[in-house]
């Protein structure tokens, strides 16, 4: 997790405020239909995360954060030593008050430290997180993480995900699918729509609300037996996938770094060019195969009588890797860079 004195919102050169979205899962809790006897949330009931008070202070917080990056300008006065350096920009409209990060994309807003981003309107608060894809928001204490896919927002550390439109409150989850809740740590979620409130959970199935701790579950339904539904390494895998896409994709804007600085192109080099290891194509072939073994694990235990296939997760988020892939490298390697010139 980044130290506060990296992050420009924590310095005096910006007004003082509340850590953005604090409190925002005890909201989210406060509007959960809860038992009589456990007050625990009922499982499977519906919710708007973005309706009533949850709507209110989402709307209210990124309002006001948006409202003091826009009115405030944190190189204005102070020290020089304080300006932001050695940062290896690609593209248009992208500002950084940070140092030492690579950007390769437009529209993206860096405050803070040691980013590796190619991609379009993401928004990074905190530090050493790896981004390949387009609006994904990394808040103050969203640090070290690594992401492929769009519209994800991390409020903690050590996430590693794929997919879209996921939320991460907790630390060392690893998610792949869409749409997923996580407020807890330690989670691995393969699957769309599911809510997971507490740690140490594995889940292969959508829509799932998991509101205890060290379940296994396949489908829907909670496995009985102790076993290993996913392997203990796929936080790695995943990590590594996006690290060699990362630097793959990278090296196609090697043209286009001829303005950039021997430093900025030492920070280049180190976030986002060293990470391909000349594998890609192998690093893909084997995490679908991962995929396919999970898939072939969890039909194997389902919990049930008469097993049925474990609902889409697998061969949707197979899909879901190559579509991302197929997609982010259509663009930039077409309209992106007739963009850039």
């Amino acid at each position: 997790m980044e130290s506060t004195s990296n992050n420009f919102f924590n310095s005096s050169n910006w007004q003082t405020q509340r850590p953005p979205f604090q409190g925002l899962d005890e909201l989210l809790g406060e509007n959960l239909p809860l038992s009589d006897s456990e007050q625990k949330p009922v499982v499977d009931s519906i919710i708007d995360p973005f309706a009533g008070d949850v709507s209110g202070q989402l709307n209210q917080l990124v309002f006001d954060r948006l409202q003091s990056v826009m009115s405030e300008n944190p190189s204005d006065g102070g020290d020089s030593s304080s300006l932001p350096q050695n940062n290896a920009t690609i593209g248009n409209g992208n500002r950084n008050f940070g140092s030492d990060s690579a950007t390769i994309g437009n529209g993206n807003w860096n405050f803070n430290h040691n980013n590796g981003t190619i991609g379009n309107g993401n928004w990074l608060f905190a530090g050493d997180n790896k981004t390949l894809g387009n609006g994904n928001w990394y808040w103050d204490e969203g640090s070290s993480n690594a992401t492929l896919g769009n519209g994800n927002w991390q409020f903690n550390s050590g996430n590693s995900t794929i997919g879209n439109g996921n939320w991460g409150f907790g630390n060392n989850n690893t998610t792949i699918g869409n749409g997923n809740w996580d407020f807890g740590n330690n989670n691995t979620i393969i699957g769309n729509g599911n809510w997971i409130f507490e740690d140490n959970n594995t889940v292969v199935g959508n829509g799932n609300w998991v509101i205890d701790e060290n379940n296994q579950i396949i489908g829907n339904e909670k496995s009985t037996k102790d076993l290993e539904l996913v392997p203990p390494d796929i936080k790695t895998d995943v990590d590594n996938l996006i690290d060699s896409l990362m630097g793959r994709m990278g090296e196609n804007f090697l043209p286009l770094t001829a303005n950039l600085g021997e430093s900025e192109m030492q920070t280049l080099n180190r976030l986002i060019l060293s990470e391909n290891n000349g594998n890609v194509s192998t690093d893909i072939e084997q995490f679908l195969a991962l995929l396919s073994k999970i898939k072939t694990n969890a039909v194997t235990h389902q919990p049930w009588y008469n097993p049925q296939t474990v609902p889409e997760p697998t061969f949707s988020t197979s899909l879901l890797v190559v579509g991302i892939v197929c997609l982010l490298w259509s663009k930039f390697k077409q309209g992106f860079f007739r963009q850039l010139r």
